[in-house]
């Protein structure tokens, strides 16, 4: 079964780039790769711009996308970022200000929450 990641890097690499984005590999041996974080997994794909062989009987070589690498991970997806996040800070607030919230359920929640609007916001902006 296909991934989306991977049709996506399939597509792209076939078809050329979109307006603003850089330009698809063009060179055999370029590779391109295309990730995607879900809300509860995350897939990776590799393509590469390969030289075929042609058919018999036909003049030249042609170009090919072969796909080097696809992998899903089902325990990395948005929700585990949010979680690592909300921990890196629990820490650096321990290590800064001396103060631990894990015993603070509506503290711990918010946090969570904050985290997951700050990944939201990088998400969103261009740089």
């Amino acid at each position: 079964m296909a991934s989306e990641p991977l049709l996506a890097a399939l597509l792209y690499a076939h078809t050329g780039a979109a307006d603003g984005a850089p330009s698809p590999p063009r060179a055999p041996g370029d590779l391109l790769l295309v990730a995607d974080v879900g809300g509860t997994s995350s897939t990776i794909s590799v393509v590469q711009r390969c030289v075929a062989s042609s058919a018999e009987g036909a003049e030249g070589e042609g170009e090919s996308l072969c796909v080097v690498a696809a992998e899903t991970d089902a325990s990395l997806g948005g929700a585990a970022v949010d979680i690592g996040v909300r921990a890196h800070v629990l820490k650096e607030l321990r290590r800064r200000q001396r103060v631990d919230l894990s015993d603070h359920a509506r503290a711990m929640a918010r946090l969570l929450a904050e985290c997951e609007g700050a990944k939201r916001t990088l998400t969103a902006s261009a740089q």
